[in-house]
C-alpha cells in the first residue's frame, strides 16, 4: 500500500513539473522599433496649419494632384477628361457652350441665393473670333522693364510666331492660364528678351476684353515636349515659353499670375 501510494506522489510531482515547463516555454520576450515609421497626417489643418480657410475657398481645393508641373504631355493629354479641366476655359466655364459648370460649393450663408435658388453670373465662353482685330492679332504682351512689347497670333505655328508671338490652342484666351510661345533669335526674335526677365516682373496683356495685369512668378528650365505648364490652376495666368540658345531639348519657361 505505501508503495503504491509513493508510486501516485512521483506521478503527482512528475505531472507538475512538466506543467511548470510548459508555462516557462509559453512566456515570450517582444522587442519593437524605437523609432516606428508612421504614415504623415493628410489633415488639411496639419497640412497647411492656418494658410487654409475652412468654408472658403482654397486653392488646394481646385488643383489636381495628379497633374504636376514637370509631368510629360503624354500623361498631361490622359488626364485632360477632368472634370476640373475645361480645355483652356477658366474655371465656372464648360467650353463653347455658354453652360454654367462650378465646383460644388457651400452657398448655404451666400447672399446669391434667393427664393431656394442660386444665381450665378453668366460669363459665356469667348473664341478666338470674339478677339481677332483687322491685323489678325488677338492681343498684344508687353514687359516693360526687358523692353519687351509683341502681338499675339492664334497658334503655335512657324506663321504665326514670324508675325509676332503664338498662343497655343486649346489655352486660356482671356481667362484662365494662357499659354504663349515665340521664337529667341533670328529674324523673328520676339520673345528675343525673354531670357532677361526677373521674378517680381510685371507682364501687360492686352486684348479687345481689357487689359491684364501679372505678376512673374516662376522663371525656370523644362523640357522641349513637357506641355503641363499650361495646365489650368483655378487662376489667371500667363504662361510664356521660348527656345533656349544651343539647347534643342530644353525650353525657357516664365510664368506670371494675374494681380489685377
Amino acid at each position: 500500500m505505501k508503495l503504491k501510494n509513493l508510486l501516485s506522489l512521483c506521478c503527482t510531482l512528475t505531472m507538475a513539473l512538466g506543467l511548470m515547463n510548459s508555462a516557462n516555454a509559453a512566456d515570450y520576450t517582444f522587442k519593437t522599433d524605437p523609432n516606428p515609421d508612421y504614415y504623415k497626417s493628410t489633415s488639411y489643418e496639419d497640412l497647411y496649419d492656418a494658410q487654409y480657410r475652412f468654408g472658403a475657398r482654397n486653392q488646394i481645393d481646385y488643383d489636381i494632384p495628379e497633374i504636376k508641373y514637370g509631368l510629360a504631355q503624354e500623361f498631361l493629354e490622359t488626364s485632360l477628361n477632368n472634370p476640373y479641366l475645361s480645355g483652356g476655359i477658366q474655371y465656372g466655364l464648360g467650353g463653347n457652350s455658354g453652360t454654367s459648370t462650378y465646383p460644388d460649393m457651400d452657398y448655404s450663408s451666400s447672399g446669391s441665393i434667393s427664393g431656394g435658388t442660386i444665381e450665378l453670373p453668366y460669363r459665356p465662353a469667348l473664341t478666338v473670333a470674339d478677339l481677332m482685330q483687322k491685323d489678325g492679332s488677338i492681343g498684344t504682351v508687353s514687359i516693360k522693364r526687358i523692353g519687351l512689347s509683341a502681338k499675339v497670333y492664334e497658334g503655335a505655328s512657324n506663321a504665326s510666331m514670324a508675325k509676332g508671338v503664338g498662343h497655343y490652342t486649346g489655352s486660356g484666351l482671356y481667362d484662365g492660364n494662357i499659354g504663349l510661345f515665340g521664337h529667341n533669335r533670328g529674324s523673328h526674335a520676339y520673345f528675343g528678351k525673354l531670357k532677361n526677365v526677373k521674378v517680381g516682373d510685371t507682364v501687360t496683356y492686352k486684348t479687345n476684353q481689357g487689359t491684364k495685369i501679372y505678376e512673374v512668378k516662376t522663371v525656370m528650365t523644362i523640357a522641349s515636349d513637357d506641355y503641363s505648364f499650361l495646365n489650368e490652376m483655378g487662376d489667371n495666368r500667363i504662361t510664356m515659353i521660348t527656345c533656349i540658345a544651343n539647347q534643342p531639348s530644353l525650353r525657357l519657361c516664365v510664368q506670371a499670375v494675374e494681380i489685377r
